[in-house]
């Protein structure tokens, strides 16, 4: 009785040491993480950043020829909230242990199913995709870095860096068919009075990339069946113009600038300019001012647009015109700004 006695004591003794909590200390290579959206889809990346220390990195402190962790501690980690290409080979959304296989000339880089590992606990069973890079000299980085550069709407490069060495791995994003897969699902089922808006946004962004039209003029259509607008007449146009139908184009811009108001014109010139449409912004913009006349707002978008369109003199025109015919001094002070620029540019 007296040593079970001593034995209980003994295994509540070491609970309750295990429970004390620890103090937090500094790790030789502390953690990092960096973060990078690409179109509509999330990058990140986990890691613990060695630092160099005053020691050979490459071909030494980190062997060539060999599987490595990419970083100290627990093997670093790469996560894809949609599927992507990496150096042009398809690799599914997901989380993935990132090896590394250096060389002085090239370098293996590995997703692996393997996410948890502490250290170089390299199993080839676990490869999801491999790729080859090629290295590159670069300034002196102390302490290991990933990064994101050459960041597009499809794509971005993450770099590692460390010491005098850059590895650039080049992710491609298939932007387009997400947001649109993202739409068809969105759209396959209910009601549409309360998404008017994204039917409409789907649409917009199917013209701006010139794709799936027909399936596009599907959802203006079911759009403006529950809200006709001003941009959603646009759309519409702009659908019918790229597939051929001028007259149904034209119709379509003429119903839209008769219903619209001005605000509704230079919100929507401004949607197109940022598009990097500004002569479609025009075309409305010119329309709209012929059926509903030219006030201050519309000729200082006019001049806006002709001037990201590229022709100054006609953007010098409309603003000196939105200028003479601005309500107070702040308006008049906001244009004469937008000339200054325009001809400081000249």
């Amino acid at each position: 009785m007296r040593s079970l006695l001593t034995g209980l004591l003994a295994l509540l003794a070491t609970g309750l040491i295990s429970a004390q909590p620890s103090l937090e200390r500094p790790r030789t290579s502390p953690g990092a993480s960096v973060a990078q959206k690409v179109g509509v889809s999330e990058i990140v990346v986990k890691y613990h950043r060695p630092g160099v220390k005053g020691r050979q990195i490459w071909g030494a402190l980190v062997p060539y020829d060999q599987p490595w962790r990419t970083g100290a501690n627990e093997v670093s980690t790469i996560s894809f909230t949609d599927g992507v290409s990496i150096e042009g080979k398809p690799l599914a959304a997901g989380t993935y242990g990132l090896f590394t296989i250096p060389r002085a000339a090239s370098w293996t880089v590995i997703f692996s199913s393997n996410t948890e590992t502490w250290g170089t606990d390299y199993d080839s069973s676990k490869d999801v995709l491999k790729v080859e890079v090629t290295p590159r000299p670069s300034e002196m980085t102390e302490w290991m870095l990933f990064s994101f550069s050459g960041i597009s709407d499809t794509g971005a490069t993450l770099e590692l860096r460390w010491e005098k060495l850059a590895v650039p791995v080049r992710i491609g994003v298939p932007t387009v068919d997400i947001v649109l897969n993202n739409a068809r699902k969105e759209f396959s089922a209910g009601a549409d009075t309360g998404r008017w808006q994204m039917l409409r946004q789907a649409a917009g962004y199917a013209v701006a990339q010139n794709v799936h039209l027909d399936e596009a003029l599907i959802w203006i259509d079911r759009s403006i069946a529950v809200k006709s607008t001003l941009q959603s007449l646009c759309i519409k146009s702009d659908i019918l113009a790229l597939t051929g139908d001028v007259a149904g184009a034209a119709t379509a811009l003429d119903q839209a600038v008769a219903a619209g108001k001005e605000s509704d014109a230079a919100s929507y010139a401004l949607t197109l300019r940022r598009d990097n449409r500004p002569g479609r912004a025009v075309e409305m913009l010119e329309r709209f001012a012929a059926k509903n006349g030219g006030s201050w707002t519309v000729s200082r978008e006019l001049g806006e647009s002709f001037d990201a369109a590229g022709d100054h003199a006609k953007a010098l025109d409309h603003l000196n015109a939105a200028a003479e015919k601005a309500p107070g001094d702040a308006e008049k002070k906001e244009i004469a700004d937008l000339i200054k620029t325009i001809n400081e540019r000249k």
